[in-house]
C-alpha cells in the first residue's frame, strides 16, 4: 500500500525489461517491471520511443440470464 501512494505521488520510476520482439512482429518493445507500462524501443539506436500505442479492441461478454 505505502509503494502505490507513494508511485502515486511521485510517479514511477520505471525499471524496464530487456527489449522483446513479439514472433511475426517487428516492433520491438519494453516492460516496467513495477508499473507494468510498455513502450517501443528501436533497436539500432538502442533507446525507447513512448508508450505504446494500443489499439483499442471490443470484447464480447456473454449474456447475463
Amino acid at each position: 500500500m505505502p509503494s502505490k501512494l507513494i508511485d502515486m505521488l511521485f510517479g514511477c520510476k520505471h525499471q524496464f525489461t530487456f527489449p522483446i520482439r513479439p514472433e511475426g512482429d517487428e516492433k520491438m518493445y519494453q516492460v516496467c517491471t513495477q508499473c507494468g507500462a510498455e513502450y517501443e524501443y528501436d533497436w539500432h539506436t538502442m533507446r525507447r520511443l513512448g508508450p505504446m500505442q494500443r489499439k483499442a479492441t471490443a470484447v464480447r461478454l456473454p449474456a447475463v440470464p
